[in-house]
């Protein structure tokens, strides 16, 4: 786990003993309900964080999702963050994607729970929490055999321990999935984003990969409001984007690059 250890407890002691009547501040046992974890997730990273009191955090991996996971935790108010798949994210009291990458292929579950009893129960559900965005080029005239850079800008790099998306400077400049070959003369690139709202930004640019002439500069998500694309979604789709740089058209769907459910427009 990036950041925070498999199991700390920062600002926060347990007594020594808590065989007395006023059980206060004796820890909580508690259970977490892992039947119901997608099987695409491979690790769990749980963090609670306890109102001016510090976090306690720990990493589940997929061999132990089949058991009871128990753990005994501090009782008070917290947030509760499950952070499902990180590899290279960041721990920033959330989770971040760094400079240069996209985020992990994150599935999360975030709610405020009141610690108080001695024993716990918890049933969570990890929901897909990231866009994967497909986004295949056909090849513009204006690229030589050098092939096109794609780069993908946008302001928001990850989430906070309450879920709600974390402000920066996205940028993933990725390598195509596929380059043009006869019969099939596009290029394919990739990326994940965070869940997006009206006012952040989401950008392409492709330029010639020889001599970093611009293409196109796209801004995107206007054009993925006008889609239907719901990005107020408890769970997130991807998105499948067709660019023809030759007639400055875009296609946008949530079904697949060959879809009849798709939105057309300019740019």
């Amino acid at each position: 786990m990036r950041g925070v250890c498999a199991v700390a407890i920062v600002a926060l002691l347990f007594p020594i003993s808590c065989i007395h009547e006023d059980r206060g501040e004796c820890p909580t046992y508690l259970t977490i309900d892992l039947s119901s974890i997608p099987e695409s997730v491979e690790n769990l990273h749980m963090i609670l964080e306890y109102e001016g009191r510090g976090i306690y955090a720990d990493t589940i991996y997929r061999e132990e999702f089949g058991g009871v996971y128990e753990r005994a935790v501090p009782k008070g108010s917290a947030n509760m963050a499950i952070f499902g798949n990180i590899s290279n994210m960041r721990y920033e009291e959330g989770y971040v994607a760094p400079p240069g990458l996209p985020l992990d292929d994150i599935y999360t579950y975030f709610t405020k729970i009141e610690i108080r009893d001695d024993l716990m129960n918890e049933r969570i559900t990890l929901l897909k929490n990231h866009i994967g965005v497909h986004i295949r080029i056909c090849e513009p005239s204006e690229a030589d055999d050098s092939g096109i850079n794609m780069e993908i800008m946008g302001s928001t790099v990850g989430y906070d321990n309450e879920g709600t998306p974390v402000s920066g400077e996205f940028y993933h400049s990725p390598l195509p999935s596929h380059i043009p070959t006869e019969g099939e003369e596009y290029y394919i690139f990739g990326t994940r984003l965070p869940r997006l709202t009206p006012e952040d930004d989401f950008t392409l640019r492709i330029s010639s990969a020889s001599d970093g002439v611009i293409v196109a500069v796209i801004p995107i998500l206007e054009k993925i409001a006008q889609s239907g694309y719901d990005l107020s979604s408890p769970e997130l789709e991807d998105l499948y984007i067709e660019i023809d740089i030759s007639r400055t058209t875009i296609k946008i769907s949530a079904e697949g690059f060959n879809s009849i459910f798709h939105v057309e427009t300019t740019f």
